[in-house]
């Protein structure tokens, strides 16, 4: 191993420890020489990942033959054991010899005489950690140059990239002029059709029939690949069916493109029959310290059928909804921080109903609709809030703040009731600090837009309409603090309001 990494020293060779024995014979052509080397390198300990990794106790056969063909031009054949073998043609100019045609074949038997230009490399793989190679050896484009690829075609049963595993991979790719062509299936991806071009600074188009997006790799000591490694490419992306676990999300778009230490993200909209979402922003200084910024758009024709597509089935019944704003974050896009949410939101939903739930379950939605609220709350009003509330117009305007919500101004207005909530909502602590107004009898002609303006003005409107309606002009408003935890919230009982209206 030392004389290796002596001879050839770069971050592969210095994974080898240990030395083997090994034998050759030499036939000296002339000022060239033909040989052929065996070792079943017992004795050397190699911690390269599979299927390079060998303990020194291991025996696996290795033969390494060079022949000459003329003056300029040569072959290597080399096999190592059933995990590698690879034909060469190379060039010879002076004291270097350049790989012109080749196969390189892994696993199996051994690679047959290449008959085309360009290295192609092919073959079935039990497992490959792409992660840990680009952790020892990070892509190289002028090595990449002196090793000119032509396709490279590979089953590999299971393969981890970036951090995801992919099962039952189907990989077949081909060098077409200045770009290369790619046909993927694996049991999270079918149907993929891919065009890589490297000019320019990249750009990766890709077309899916169906993807599910691939699970977390298991956690291992896998040393963190430089960051320069992969540099982003402009995108171009179109799923079909795309699926995160049991979600199906319906067709994804991707279009978004590097802006100099940051990568755009022009389009990313996703459509389903039950909601369209449409986001675009900006991932800022993706390599040092990145932060995801978006201006998002979700509008939904049912509410109901949304959240039960998310996973939350029997949450609300119904209900028309468009939730817009502008959220950023601490780290990737895929790496979404609560802790370090901020930003401002505005939602208005119509015509919907809360449906009744155990209390806990629904977290935030269930505070949202008071069904979580100890019995106390929900004695005064038992019909409005522990069967779900119906609701006519629900408005409100939102800021976070490093994962605080606060708002001023949320209304949701029914016939039964106008519920309105001032405070603080801890997202990543799941707590709140809430002042809740409850204000029964509410007419079915208020408006939303009175609510739209606030409430202040909302409950203005109403109280206008209500001294109108109530011969006795007056109105009761009971307020409630709510704090503690989404799971278990307390309740205190502030006071009731009773107010009369002079005619």
């Amino acid at each position: 191993a030392d004389g290796l990494q002596q001879a050839y020293p770069h971050v592969l060779t210095q994974q080898l420890k240990g030395a083997a024995d090994w034998a050759t014979s030499i036939a000296l052509r002339k000022k060239a020489a033909n040989f052929t080397l065996v070792s079943n390198l017992v004795g050397l300990s190699s911690d390269l990942p599979y299927p390079l990794a060998k303990t020194a106790q291991e025996s696996i056969p290795l033969k390494i033959e060079r022949r000459l063909i003329d003056e300029q031009h040569d072959a290597v054949e080399l096999n190592l054991g059933r995990i590698l073998s690879a034909y060469l043609l190379r060039d010879i100019e002076g004291e270097v010899a350049i790989a012109k045609k080749g196969r390189i074949k892994l696993g199996g038997a051994a690679a047959p005489l290449p008959t085309q230009d360009g290295i192609l490399v092919d073959g079935e793989l039990e497992k490959l950690d792409v992660d840990a190679w680009r952790s020892l050896a990070p892509i190289n484009t002028k090595a990449a140059s002196a090793f000119p690829l032509s396709g490279v075609y590979l089953k590999v049963k299971v393969l981890d990239f970036l951090g995801r595993r992919i099962n039952n991979l189907n990989f077949n790719a081909s060098a077409q002029r200045d770009a290369w062509q790619a046909t993927l299936d694996s049991d999270e991806m079918q149907g993929g059709d891919i065009v890589w071009r490297a000019r320019d600074g990249g750009k990766l188009v890709a077309r899916f029939k169906q993807l599910t997006f691939p699970e977390a790799a298991p956690a291992r000591s896998v040393p963190a690949a430089d960051d320069h490694d992969i540099d982003l490419p402009a995108l171009d992306i179109v799923i079909e069916n795309a699926q995160l676990k049991n979600t199906k999300l319906g067709k994804l778009e991707l279009l978004a493109r590097k802006q100099g230490a940051d990568w755009r993200i022009e389009r990313l909209r996703l459509i389903n029959s039950d909601a369209t979402f449409n986001a675009d922003g900006l991932w800022q200084s993706w390599l040092v310290q990145p932060r995801t910024k978006l201006n998002l758009e979700l509008e939904t024709k049912d509410v109901g059928r949304l959240l039960a597509r998310l996973g939350h089935p029997d949450r609300i019944r119904a209900g028309t909804a468009k939730l817009s704003g502008n959220l950023s974050w601490r780290g990737s896009p895929q790496d979404f921080n609560l802790a370090s949410l901020s930003g401002d939101m505005k939602l208005e939903a119509h015509r919907g109903q809360f449906l009744k739930v155990d209390p806990g379950v629904g977290k935030l939605l269930g505070l949202l609709s008071l069904q979580s609220l100890p019995r106390r709350l929900t004695l005064d009003f038992h019909d409005v809030f522990s069967e779900g509330f119906a609701f006519d117009n629900i408005a409100g305007v939102m800021s976070v703040n490093q994962g605080i919500v606060a708002t001023n101004d949320f209304v949701m207005q029914g016939s039964a009731a106008v519920v309105t909530m001032t405070g603080t909502t801890d997202l990543a602590r799941e707590t709140q600090n809430l002042r809740v107004k409850v204000v029964p009898g509410v007419s079915d002609s208020v408006s939303l837009v009175a609510f739209l303006g606030g409430p202040v003005v909302g409950l203005g409107t109403f109280i206008l309409q209500k001294i109108f309606k109530d011969p006795l002009g007056q109105i009761v408003a009971y307020d409630y603090a709510v704090t503690g935890t989404w799971d278990n919230p307390a309740v205190a009982k502030l006071k009731t309001e009773a107010t009369e209206f002079a005619q």
